[in-house]
């Protein structure tokens, strides 16, 4: 981890220039890890979950959109993704949610360390 009294303040722009580096300070203080490896655990997991609902998403997606008398059950809906699109089928909205991931757990990583401190102390 890298000192934090390397970090430029604004304190000849307005006086709180510290509020900066005070929030810096509790990004750290919190977790021994750095945040890198907190981004990273985020990302791998959500990408997992992602990954796994996925399918599940893509048959709920077509109950929603179409007429349900048109598959009178879930299997007959599951084979006939599979007749149109083959395998893929279930999982053509996975590049969407990956994509989505990253500013998830950017956002995530950044802001949990802060509202766990505030209300730990």
């Amino acid at each position: 981890m890298a000192p934090v009294a390397n970090i430029p303040t604004a304190t000849n722009h307005g006086g709180n220039g510290n509020h900066v580096s005070d929030m810096l300070l509790k990004l750290h203080r919190i977790r021994d890890e750095d945040w890198v490896i907190d981004l990273m655990a985020m990302t791998i997991t959500s990408s997992i979950i992602s990954l796994i609902l996925t399918p599940v998403e893509a048959v709920k997606t077509v109950v929603m959109n179409s007429c349900y008398k048109k598959f009178p059950s879930k299997t007959h809906l599951c084979l006939k993704i599979i007749q149109l699109h083959g395998y893929r089928g279930f999982f053509l909205g996975l590049r969407p949610a990956l994509i989505a991931i990253l500013p998830h757990a950017i956002i995530a990583t950044l802001t949990y360390p802060l509202i766990a401190d505030y209300f730990i102390s």
